[in-house]
């Protein structure tokens, strides 16, 4: 009830201090192995479960800031954040969006490439564009400037993300951005 909402919300303040204090590249790239296995593997599902837990709008704001601190960590979480960035809320929509951007600045500073932030590019474009809340097109606007435009070189990984089936809207969102790369 109360008590576990108030419990959660503070758990992924928590867990965003701490990843926040991580945020220098020198002290991330550092992180052990299995720090970061527990990150993807306890945290983000946990996060991804109070991101999508109805009537309870702080603590999904926190949650999807949280995912965004994570960063490339975070990224099998970008498939709910793109439902979320269609949402009513407006400032859950723009934390959505910058969680997005976070994702995507960290899969393109990493060794191993990974795209799955870019698959929200098409979203973000829209929404950058004619969403009527100032503060989510501003949000959206970011979130593309971190994420960068999906290329030629990406195409590779974007086929190899379109076999998860679990999540068709993401298969969706990666459909279109196949369909902005082209077929040159």
């Amino acid at each position: 009830g109360e008590e576990d909402t108030e419990l959660n919300l503070h758990a992924a303040e928590t867990l965003t201090k701490i990843v926040s204090a991580l945020g220098d590249t020198k002290l991330k790239k550092s992180m052990s192995p299995e720090f970061k296995n527990g990150l993807r593997e306890k945290a983000v599902p946990r996060l991804i479960k109070l991101l999508t837990a109805d009537g309870k709008e702080s603590l999904r704001a926190v949650s999807a800031g949280t995912l965004g601190s994570l960063g490339q960590e975070a990224r099998t979480a970008v498939p709910v954040l793109l439902e979320i960035l269609e949402g009513d809320d407006p400032e859950l929509r723009a934390i959505t969006a910058e969680a997005l951007g976070k994702i995507g600045e960290d899969e393109a500073l990493a060794e191993k490439k990974s795209v799955w932030a870019k698959a929200a590019y098409p979203a973000l474009l829209f929404f950058s564009k004619v969403d009527p809340n100032e503060k989510v097109k501003q949000s959206a606007r970011g979130a593309l400037l971190k994420i960068g435009v999906p290329g030629r070189a990406d195409v590779g990984a974007f086929i190899t993300l379109l076999k998860n089936k679990e999540h068709p809207h993401f298969r969706i969102a990666i459909g279109q951005v196949l369909g902005m790369i082209g077929p040159d």
